[in-house]
């Protein structure tokens, strides 16, 4: 794990600060997520921290914009704002994201509905239903090889996230399978040839969509 370099340590004591003496008890659950949570950030990573209160009024927000604002290297912040009474009327899979890494800088994740397995099962669906139907267009009808296959690479940062959640539900439930295809996609560059950007991220698509139907049946 890579540790967090300077600049981002120096903004999230910054911004822990503020959100104590911004919101104090309200706050439900401050947590950083992402690459920084993971370990895997670089120099210009963000720092995402996620943060729910209690409910969130007009004032909550024009607090959490002066307090981002003021920030130092205001420009690596990144997260979400959001309330209880919000979250009641989110589906569930939403939170995914949040506990694929986290570390807990204020609060307690029992703020968050419980993981499930069918959280993990509809978030990797929501964003296949996108994925899939984009790859193969693209392999199909994406004219301008080069063109297509850089567009396909700009959804790796998405394809990440749909693994990292559809492995966290292979490690939970025997029912699931990784597959090679699963490696293939993610180690796809600029560099790659384009016909076979085309088809590994197709392929991987297709695949990962019958084994998330056959872990269900």
């Amino acid at each position: 794990m890579r540790p967090m370099d300077e600049r981002a340590q120096e903004l999230l004591a910054a911004w822990v600060k503020g959100l104590q003496d911004c919101f104090g008890e309200r706050i439900c659950l401050a947590a950083l997520v992402g690459s920084q949570a993971r370990g895997e950030a670089g120099p210009e990573s963000d720092v995402d921290v996620n943060v729910v209160l209690d409910h969130v009024e007009e004032a909550d927000v024009e607090a959490m914009e002066r307090l981002v604002a003021g920030l130092p290297h205001r420009e690596l912040a990144c997260g979400w704002l959001g309330g209880l009474d919000e979250m009641a009327g989110w589906p569930a899979w939403d939170h995914v994201g949040t506990y694929m890494a986290y570390q807990v800088l204020i609060g307690s994740i029992d703020a968050l509905p419980p993981l499930t397995d069918r959280m993990l099962i509809d978030s990797v669906a929501a964003n296949l239903a996108v994925l899939s139907h984009t790859l193969r267009y693209r392999r199909i009808y994406g004219g301008d090889r080069e063109r297509a296959a850089a567009q396909a690479l700009d959804e790796k940062k998405t394809i990440g996230h749909t693994l990292r959640a559809y492995r966290m539900l292979c490690d939970r439930n025997s029912a699931f399978r990784t597959d090679p295809l699963d490696t293939a996609v993610m180690a796809l560059t600029s560099d790659t040839p384009s016909e076979e950007i085309l088809s590994v991220c197709e392929r991987w698509a297709a695949s990962l969509l019958l084994r998330l139907g056959e872990g269900q049946a």
